[in-house]
């Protein structure tokens, strides 16, 4: 990934949490970052959302780092998280106890 490690550490991120934020493995985090091997595009994608970035960014295809899409990765998951906590109180109204 030619920005993946660039975009880690702006943000602060060791190899580590940024593989629990993306549900895989640290060692393939690093494998990431030093092109031993390549994401597919369903990984690229959600690295891309992760960062609020396009994935041509991400690899380097371009300086513009703005995405063409409605949502980031972090507003979906407020989004659904606002959703899921209205949803089950209101399910749930007058039954908890």
């Amino acid at each position: 990934m030619f920005r993946l490690k660039a975009l880690r550490k702006s943000r602060h991120l060791s190899q580590v949490r940024l593989a629990m934020e993306l549900n895989i493995n640290q060692n393939t985090i690093s494998r990431y970052e030093n092109e031993k091997i390549e994401a597919d595009y369903k990984m690229l994608i959600t690295m891309a959302d992760y960062f609020d970035v396009s994935v041509d960014y991400l690899l380097g295809r371009t300086e513009n780092d703005k995405i063409n899409c409605s949502m980031s990765f972090r507003a979906k998951r407020g989004i659904f998280e606002r959703f899921f906590v209205t949803s089950f109180l209101r399910m749930t109204k007058g039954n908890l106890h």
